[in-house]
């Protein structure tokens, strides 16, 4: 045999003896096992001596009394109005009007329409953004089917030119009324 056909024969006779080992450690060595599926701690031990917990107790009465003047529902629904309202972004500029149908009377819908129509969400070439986060609110009147809020807020403008935002802070007082259970956005005003 010339020395190539043994460097070949040498080669095969490697390969085979390692092929050999790895199949009796991948069959022979323990493997590592699995829990069963269910509780896994069934059987733990747990400190029994801990205090049970009980009952969360009700809200206060001033808290009671809040919700019915204020409720919590009408609240949250502001402070999204709001914030989704007047956040913007020249990428998709009446993506936020979209969005907030739902939260709107047909009259609303109706004005929020006419201002996607008159191009006054049109996109800018250079982008620009603003965010909105809610402070806070109030509620200047309320009623069991009309309601007005003024949603306290912060705003920051961004745009492709300038290296950091613009804050600034504005308020804005939605008129509620109230359809079924839901509380909907009939006007607005931007202060």
């Amino acid at each position: 045999m010339d020395t190539r056909r043994k460097i070949i024969l040498a080669v095969l006779v490697a390969v085979l003896v390692i092929i050999v080992v790895l199949f009796f450690w991948f069959f022979l060595h323990p493997r590592a096992k699995v829990p069963p599926a269910g509780n896994v701690n069934a059987n733990a031990n747990f400190n029994i001596n801990a205090e049970p917990v009980g009952p969360i107790p009700p809200p206060s009465t001033k808290r009671q009394a809040e919700e019915k003047e204020y409720p919590l529902g009408l609240k949250q629904t502001a402070s999204t109005f709001a914030e989704r309202y007047l956040s913007y972004s020249s990428d998709q500029p009446s993506k936020n009007l979209e969005d907030l149908k739902p939260l709107m009377t047909l009259k609303m819908q109706n004005t929020a329409r006419d201002l996607i129509d008159t191009g006054q969400t049109a996109a800018n070439p250079v982008f620009v953004g603003y965010s909105a986060k809610a402070l806070g609110s109030e509620l200047l009147s309320g009623g069991d089917t009309k309601a007005e809020v003024l949603v306290h807020l912060q705003r920051a403008q961004y745009s492709g030119d300038n290296p950091g935002p613009r804050v600034f802070y504005q308020e804005m007082d939605l008129q509620f009324v109230k359809i079924g259970s839901e509380w909907r956005v009939d006007s607005l005003t931007v202060k």
